[in-house]
């Protein structure tokens, strides 16, 4: 891939996972427009090249929330020992 080449502060051009061009290496996923960050390695300013664009979540429609959580199955309790009327 590797078309877009950013640097430290610019805002990603698209979502995906960008690769630092230091000897660290370092990858990061990026969301779309926010800002590259330094290497997360060494601290230093770096140049970021987009290594694989991923998907955007679907937009929520108004008033839902677009986190999706699922409660685990729970087996009912019994009744402990000295909890009895």
């Amino acid at each position: 891939m590797g078309e877009i080449d950013l640097s430290t502060g610019d805002p990603a051009s698209g979502a995906g996972i960008y690769q630092a061009d230091c000897s660290c290496r370092t990858a990061v996923t990026i969301l779309d427009g926010s800002a590259l960050p330094r290497c997360q390695g060494c601290g230093r300013a770096v140049r970021w090249q987009l290594v694989q664009r991923v998907s955007s979540p679907p937009p929520s429609r108004p008033g839902e929330s677009s986190t999706r959580l699922r409660a685990p199955s729970v087996r009912p309790l019994g009744v402990a020992a000295g909890d009895e009327d």
